[in-house]
């Protein structure tokens, strides 16, 4: 090991310690020649990067409680505090709204920046009949704000052709889509430029579909001294009717408290509702400069439910979550809580519309005990007690698709024994991602406590038929099927029909077993009707 000491300059710098102690040794030593004076300091340090939290236009946004007592006075004293709680609430998690297996939701964007320090805060409540803010703005806002409020929109049916399972085919606009099997295709011959032209056109207006529904799912507002104002498409300013607003100019800024009415609010998927979109910056420049990266998703301390019919709105959207082929496009606005809007194909693929229906309809009531039936892209259900969603009955059975088939026809509801039931017939039906649906009676029984049940006795009956018809007394005691059918076994000791066997099937109710028993047996096959000659008009001689 080489122990020779290295002269001081090949030892590295010296400490600060160590050079003082030199000047001082040296001032010690009067023949010593005066020291050169050096001052040592720190390296610079390195600039830190602007925080965000810096860019005095930003808003921080969060979603609060309402107010147990509210005076829209521009006192914010009774919100407490405006400041986010802590990072941006997680977005709603796609597989738990109304998708399908062929076609998933829109996967929503992650929250843009929200600091708590913040320079101003804006929080954002909701009660069951009215919108209500609370701000505190700094100086460079306290001449208002632009305001974001959003939610997640429902995805939207593609367009295109039929495929086998009932998936969508895209559309070549170009040549003819041959079907070979199982969901392929092969190119035909090209399409005439008329066609090729209406294909296009298809598509154009199928995008603009998609323009117009999400623009309904966010609204956009100035907010000022002038109030609560709309943002319109081409950049006008709209007073929100019904909206009141304190906008409160200080030393330093602004305080603003507002209430408006649920029709500002944008359409909404979730139900209850417990996620926002918002996003808020001051209102620096003539029209609003916001980036789809700024929005933020926030959480309600508690889901806020629209009444009426806030249960059987929730019912309704969990039946749809994996239970379509087609997405759904399931939506309602919370200012029209008695209707929801469903998007659907108009007969072919190519074409998707919208269509409003009316989410309740009562049908008939037991004491306190009320059946209805929902409309929401699927037919349902409810039993309400005392107002109360008790009880729900879903058509098709649980373990099918909404849109596999077409809805049950109601027969009617009859008081028996008690209850009331609900009689309904299942005509035969085919389905490309499920296959036949057998012919079949349903008589579900609603007790007075609001419990029900199935009460038709489950027997064997043929998957498809020759020809068929249904019969019911007018009393509907008893119903059943009739006609003729090849379906194997159908008919005692045949395995495989060479010739169509009649069949007749009858279910009557039973008092003590509280049941329709249903009884089976060989008729001669129905004649089916000849059909009449036209009749001619003789010429005139």
């Amino acid at each position: 090991m080489n122990s020779t000491k290295k002269p001081a300059s090949a030892q590295g710098p010296l400490r600060p310690a160590s050079i003082g102690l030199l000047v001082l040794a040296a001032a010690c030593t009067p023949s010593a020649p005066r020291p050169l004076q050096i001052e040592i300091s720190a390296p610079p340090a390195a600039s830190a990067p602007p925080s965000i939290a810096d860019d005095p236009t930003l808003v921080s946004v969060t979603a609060a409680r309402p107010p147990p007592k509210l005076a829209i006075d521009g006192d914010l004293g009774e919100w407490g505090s405006l400041l986010p709680e802590g990072e941006p609430a997680a977005p709603p998690a796609p597989e738990k709204l109304p998708g399908t297996a062929q076609q998933a939701p829109e996967v929503p964007l992650p929250s843009g920046p929200n600091p708590r320090n913040a320079a101003s805060h804006l929080a954002f409540a909701l009660t069951p009949d009215a919108v209500l803010i609370a701000a505190e703005l700094s100086e460079a806002a306290r001449d208002g704000i632009w305001l974001g409020v959003g939610s997640m929109a429902p995805a939207v049916l593609p367009i295109g052709v039929w495929s086998r399972g009932g998936s969508v085919e895209p559309l070549d606009c170009d040549y003819e889509q041959v079907y070979i099997n199982e969901g392929n295709f092969e190119k035909g011959a090209a399409k005439p430029p008329e066609v090729v032209a209406a294909c296009h056109a298809l598509i154009a207006a199928h995008a603009a579909l998609l323009v117009r529904h999400k623009a309904r799912f966010s609204r956009l507002f100035k907010i000022d001294r002038q109030g609560l104002r709309e943002v319109g498409a081409d950049g006008a300013l709209t007073v929100v009717a019904g909206a009141k607003a304190v906008f409160t100019p200080g030393q330093r800024g602004a305080t603003v408290e507002i209430t408006a009415p649920l029709t500002a609010m944008p359409r909404l998927v979730e139900a209850p509702l417990q996620t926002l979109h918002l996003v808020a910056r001051a209102a620096t420049t003539p029209t609003p400069d916001l980036t789809p990266a700024q929005w933020v998703w926030v959480r309600f301390p508690q889901p806020v439910s629209f009444e009426p019919l806030g249960e059987i709105r929730a019912r309704a959207l969990q039946f749809l979550v994996d239970n379509t082929y087609h997405a759904a496009g399931l939506s309602y606005h919370p200012a029209d809580p008695l209707h929801v809007e469903t998007l659907r194909y108009n007969a072919t693929p190519s074409v998707v519309e919208p269509s409003e229906e009316t989410l309740y309809s009562k049908l008939a009531t037991l004491g306190d005990v009320e059946i209805g039936q929902v409309s929401a892209f699927g037919p349902w259900l409810a039993v309400l007690k005392n107002g109360k969603l008790v009880g729900s009955h879903k058509e098709p059975p649980d373990d099918l698709p909404f849109d596999a088939f077409p809805a049950p026809e109601r027969k009617g509801i009859i008081p028996r024994d008690g209850a009331l039931h609900v009689i309904s017939y299942s005509m035969p039906a085919n389905s490309e991602g499920v296959g036949p649906r057998q012919a079949s009676w349903s008589a579900w029984v609603v007790a007075p406590d609001g419990t029900a049940h199935e009460a038709v006795e489950d027997i064997d009956l043929p998957w498809l038929w020759d020809d068929l018809t249904e019969f019911a007394s007018a009393d509907f005691e008893t119903f059943g099927l009739r006609g003729s059918t090849h379906w194997p076994g159908a008919g005692p000791g045949q395995d495989s029909p060479d010739k169509p066997v009649g069949i007749e099937v009858t279910y009557r109710w039973d008092p003590a077993r509280k049941t329709y028993l249903g009884t089976k047996k060989s008729i001669p096959v129905p004649k089916k009707p000849r059909p009449r000659p036209a009749k001619t008009k003789k010429k005139k001689k």
